[in-house]
């Protein structure tokens, strides 16, 4: 059976993901909960659809096409982007982030590409 949740591992921690837009970091030694939050920080827009992180941010593609990113250390909430706001208007994504050196590249269901430079 397959989880219907994102997750990702990595040596800092492990983030998994609910239907109600929640994150949730886990250490990964004991699987005590470091932090958990919403994925925007505002009321749940979305079911999270996967997580992608880095050496200092975890990523979160939410299926409503907002992108929110999170430090790992707390889960303070770094930025976020709606891309509603972006050209080509209402938009969905499905799949996390690619991340490459200093630019992120997504993608959503309406054959959009974007690419941000991380901040």
């Amino acid at each position: 059976m397959t989880s219907r949740h994102a997750r990702r591992a990595d040596a800092e921690g492990v983030y998994v993901a609910s239907n109600n837009g929640r994150v949730t970091a886990l250490d990964p030694s004991t699987f005590a909960t470091t932090w958990s939050k919403l994925s925007t920080g505002a009321e749940p827009r979305g079911t999270v659809n996967e997580i992608s992180s880095d050496d200092r941010y975890v990523y979160v593609a939410v299926g409503n096409g907002t992108l929110a990113v999170r430090r790992k250390t707390d889960g303070a909430l770094v930025w976020y982007i709606d891309l509603d706001d972006l050209p080509g208007g209402f938009e969905q994504s499905l799949r996390a982030p690619g991340l490459d050196g200093e630019i992120i590249y997504w993608g959503g269901i309406n054959a959009n590409s974007y690419a941000f430079r991380r901040r």
